[in-house]
């Protein structure tokens, strides 16, 4: 039986390559991603070239750009970063200001407006966290609840905080028009969008190019609140978990998964399961159990696509990754859908 749940796979470092990219189009792999945050020009037509040759040799297979959107991040803290340590306050400037010489520059330059006092900071994909307790100009200071060096140019999420309208920088703007005008992408990734208009917005800049589909990656708590225009909107929907479970505590984030997945095939629309599914593999040669039952379980769940992130990315073994992958996925479909009894396969 063909499979019916797809395989999606990040390229990156380890993958940028026509051999690997054909390994992974061998192993199963139905859609290539990369984010436009890293890429360079010159890189996406590169790129663009393999997937047209693995088309041209009969291969099913598409490519899809993540647009940026709203990473927020920390500036350059030089090669060791900053030691932020529990209970210690550290004073932040956004980068429409110009700070004291120990701040540390958040890339934003709005952030400072739309911050209160209280409000959750969450850094390095929940490594560190802390709550502001202080605003000043564009200055502001958070005090931290656990220990941890802060990096460059690292994740900075604010949970509690409205990030206003539009979630769509300048440098995205420019990314788009180059995906239209520059290549054959069918598919963008709109990210850290927070309502159904986030992605009207990209909608409109596409205009009437014919086959460009919009995926919506569900990252942010305010999304949450507009799941329902969120989903009418798209053309697709990718519970992205990871930055998710910085937003919503992690217990939560299997029961919003399943949620996702129903409302989505509600609006008819695809799914995607994403982050960390075989997060193991990124450097060991087989997954553990629990990311075997992981994939099998998005499969049980009915998501139309699961995602190999850094495991592709970034990974020592991105085929073996994806062949990983296909085989739960084909064994877990054996069972959904012929239903056979195991027991009578053990002999």
């Amino acid at each position: 039986m063909p499979r019916l749940t797809k395989i999606i796979a990040s390229i990156g470092p380890s993958s940028d390559n026509a051999a690997t990219m054909r390994g992974l189009a061998e192993a199963g792999v139905n859609l290539f991603r990369f984010n436009m945050s890293h890429a360079q020009y010159e890189e996406v037509h590169a790129r663009c070239a393999i997937v047209e040759q693995l088309q041209r040799d009969g291969f099913a297979i598409d490519i899809q750009a993540d647009i940026q959107g709203l990473n927020i991040r920390t500036g350059n803290l030089g090669d060791h970063g900053v030691q932020l340590n529990e209970g210690e306050v550290h004073w932040f400037v956004s980068a429409a200001g110009d700070g004291k010489e120990d701040d540390i520059l958040v890339n934003d330059p709005e952030i400072h407006e739309r911050l209160a006092l209280g409000h959750s900071v969450v850094f390095m994909d929940g490594a560190i966290e802390g709550t502001v307790v202080e605003i000043d100009g564009t200055r502001f200071a958070v005090r931290t609840s656990n220990s941890g060096m802060l990096l460059s140019r690292k994740s900075v999420n604010f949970p509690d905080t409205d990030l206003g309208a539009g979630v769509l920088t300048e440098k995205d703007r420019r990314d788009i028009n180059f995906i239209l005008n520059e290549t054959t992408i069918p598919w963008l990734a709109v990210s850290f969008e927070g309502t159904g208009d986030d992605v009207r917005e990209v909608r409109d800049l596409c205009g009437n190019r014919p086959r460009t589909f919009l995926t919506s990656k569900i990252e942010r708590k305010v999304a949450l609140e507009h799941l329902n225009d969120i989903a009418a909107a798209s053309d697709a929907v990718m519970v992205a978990r990871g930055d998710l479970a910085v937003e919503v505590p992690f217990e939560q984030v299997p029961i919003l998964t399943r949620q996702m997945i129903t409302l989505a095939h509600r609006h008819k629309k695809p799914v995607i399961i994403a982050t960390q599914m075989l997060l193991s593999m990124a450097a060991n040669m087989r997954p553990t159990r629990a990311e075997a039952s992981d994939v099998a379980h998005a499969v049980f769940d009915r998501a139309d696509a699961v995602m190999l992130s850094e495991e592709t990315a970034n990974g020592k073994h991105p085929v073996l990754a994806a062949q990983a992958m296909a085989k739960i996925i084909d064994e877990a479909e054996t069972y959904l859908y012929n239903r056979p009894n195991y027991f009578e396969l053990i002999k």
